[in-house]
């Protein structure tokens, strides 16, 4: 269960692009601590190492497509994870449907030994309650 977002920092890293430059929008540059520019620019190579961002034209249609030139792009990937979570005005819905996922979990079931499974498949046991709730809003 997830008692307190905030109380992580890692929530943040979590944040959607979109989240982030939402975040960013309204900030003076001076006020978001960085990751610094090194960072976001060995961030921003390893994205066009890889298909198909190593054709040049693709890579800026992507940053077009969500409203960016390359230097706002510089910019959300150096500002640190603890300036979005300081800024961060409300929970994310998606946390508030992981909470949600998670809270009514029957504390009994949730501490029995979970079966051995040597394949991929284990990680459905983890994945089931978040199953259970898109069945469940569904279902309504």
């Amino acid at each position: 269960m997830i008692e307190n977002y905030s109380a992580d920092t890692k929530w943040s890293d979590a944040l959607t692009l979109r989240e982030r430059i939402a975040l960013l929008q309204d900030a003076q540059p001076e006020r978001a601590s960085t990751n610094g520019s090194a960072f976001a620019e060995r961030h921003i190579e390893k994205w066009r190492s890889q298909y198909p961002f190593t054709v040049e034209s693709n890579f800026s249609d992507w940053l077009n497509s969500n409203g960016l030139n390359e230097e706002e792009f510089l910019r959300v990937l150096s500002t640190s994870s603890e300036y979005f979570q300081e800024t961060l005005p409300v929970e994310p819905s998606w946390i508030a449907e992981l909470r949600r996922a998670y809270f009514d979990l029957d504390k009994e079931s949730a501490a029995q030994e979970l079966p051995k499974i040597e394949s991929e498949a284990g990680f459905l046991i983890m994945m089931g309650p978040l199953i259970e709730r898109g069945l469940e809003r569904l279902r309504n």
